[in-house]
C-alpha cells in the first residue's frame, strides 16, 4: 500500500473518531484537536494540489543489475574473483 494513501487514511481516522466519540461516548472535541483536525485537514488539501509522481522503474535495466551482481556474488564464493 502506498505510504501517501495510508496518510490520507490516518487523517480522515482522525477526523472520524473525534466526531464519533463525541457522538457515542459524549467525549468533548477541545481545542487542540480541533487545530490537529485543521492542521492536518489542510496538509492533504495542500497536497491533493500538487500529488507526487512515482515514475516506473525499468524493470529490464534493473534485472541486468541484480543478475550481475549476483553472478559476481557467485563467483566469489566459488574462489575464481582475486581482489
Amino acid at each position: 500500500m502506498n505510504s501517501i494513501i495510508k496518510t490520507f487514511a490516518s487523517a480522515l481516522e482522525l477526523f472520524f473518531t473525534a466526531i464519533l466519540c463525541f457522538f457515542l461516548f459524549a467525549i468533548p472535541i477541545h481545542f487542540n484537536t480541533i487545530l490537529a483536525i485543521g492542521i492536518v485537514s489542510f496538509a492533504v488539501f495542500m497536497y491533493s494540489q500538487n500529488p507526487v509522481v512515482n515514475l516506473p522503474v525499468a524493470s529490464s535495466a534493473k534485472g541486468a543489475n541484480i543478475s550481475d551482481d549476483t553472478q559476481k556474488l557467485l563467483m566469489a564464493e566459488e574462489g575464481e574473483i582475486k581482489e
